[in-house]
């Protein structure tokens, strides 16, 4: 189906029993978030929704949809001629019941899939939980948590992200060179409880975590952090199976030269405007017997390259206490390293250390202000 109209609304669910592709090319004049152009206040299921952009047309596209489930899937084509198109289609979630997406989705130019015709992002702004469970998420326009859950798959499949050209040079997301990986993709910014202007948030904390299942452990690359409220979940259950976030730097192949390009990773920082005394808050889950002991070593959760690491200190990390089976409270210990931020759980000191903790540090200060004198 295709449709070039000024402005779409659905009351209700957009459902189709047999797949195939649904093309939206629909621009209203000063669309934004507030007034997007398409409107879908139910669920999109067993479609293949696609924004496509009009010709060499950079103007952004808003889409409101109401969560995706089964086989569903949000997406973004370009026009069929190479770097036409650029420009953002804002994918705006607002769940109001958890909805979970099987289906992969991505940005397509044509039969090429790259990051030179425009980006695609999705804003989740609803009361519950919007979950993509498949290996292959083809967007780099980033994820804006408002309100509500975003979970996806971080064990992404390097082996779908690969096209080759009528050269036979591999040009996407995950390229590969002499039969190894050597250039990965970004999705962009995580953008975690930060305020959109024109967006009003649905009011429920901000989440963003791996979906769940034993497949799903992996590293999710995004490019930059930006934090301001909300919670960020990753399972620590084992060695193993964990979830960490990268925003290290990555090689990439440039098909316009057939060069390859060296792409700057980010770092994770507060958002502007971020009121004194805001934690990053993580959620690590419940299977964390593992981190504790005088001699267990701190696990990375985030990676980052050593020019880009992050102002923030440990201080500014906060996270999920958790019961041992010893009948002991514990706590999260960050660390903020050169090339990450580490973490290990020690026990919560007991009130009469703390206020020792407390006396030691305010003898110490009044010393370092006499010495200052």
């Amino acid at each position: 189906i295709a449709m070039t109209i000024n402005k779409l609304i659905i009351k209700g669910d957009a459902i189709s029993s047999g797949g195939g592709r649904n093309y939206l090319t629909v621009y209203k004049a000063g669309a934004s978030f507030s007034d997007p152009s398409v409107v879908i206040e139910g669920i999109v299921n067993g479609m293949q929704l696609y924004s496509k952009p009009q010709g060499s047309s950079t103007t952004p596209n808003y889409l409101q949809v109401g969560g995706v489930s089964g086989s569903g899937s949000l997406n973004r084509e370009a026009p069929a001629t190479y770097g036409k198109a650029n420009g953002v289609s804002y994918y705006i979630l607002t769940n109001n019941s958890d909805a979970t997406s099987t289906q992969s989705f991505f940005e397509k130019n044509g039969s090429i899939w790259t990051d030179q015709s425009g980006v695609m992002c999705y804003i989740m702004n609803g009361t519950a939980n919007q979950t993509f469970t498949a290996d292959t998420a083809f967007l780099h326009g980033g994820m804006k948590v408002v309100s509500g859950g975003m979970f996806v798959n971080f064990n992404q499949n390097a082996g779908n992200y690969t096209y080759n050209d009528s050269a036979n040079n591999t040009v996407t997301f995950f390229t590969q060179n002499g039969g190894t990986t050597r250039a990965q993709f970004s999705h962009g910014d995580l953008e975690m409880g930060v305020a959109i202007s024109g967006l009003t948030s649905a009011g429920a904390e901000a989440v963003f975590g791996s979906a769940a299942g034993d497949n799903t452990y992996g590293s999710f690359r995004f490019t930059n952090i930006v934090y301001a409220s909300g919670t960020i979940k990753l399972r620590l259950n084992s060695a193993t199976q964990m979830d960490t976030l990268d925003l290290t730097s990555y090689a990439k192949f440039n098909s316009s030269d057939s060069s390859w390009e060296d792409v700057a990773g980010g770092t994770l920082k507060f958002a502007d405007g971020v009121a004194e005394g805001t934690q990053v808050k993580f959620d690590f889950g419940d299977n964390l017997a593992w981190l504790i002991g005088d001699d267990v070593e701190s696990v990375k959760v985030i990676s980052w390259d050593a020019d880009k690491k992050t102002s923030l200190v440990a201080e500014d990390f906060t996270a999920n206490l958790f019961e041992g089976e010893d009948g002991l409270s514990y706590m999260a210990e960050f660390t903020v390293g050169d090339d990450g931020l580490y973490v290990k759980y020690v026990v919560v000191p007991e009130p009469a250390e703390v206020a020792c903790l407390i006396g030691f540090g305010a003898l110490a200060f009044a010393a370092l202000r006499r010495r200052r004198k």
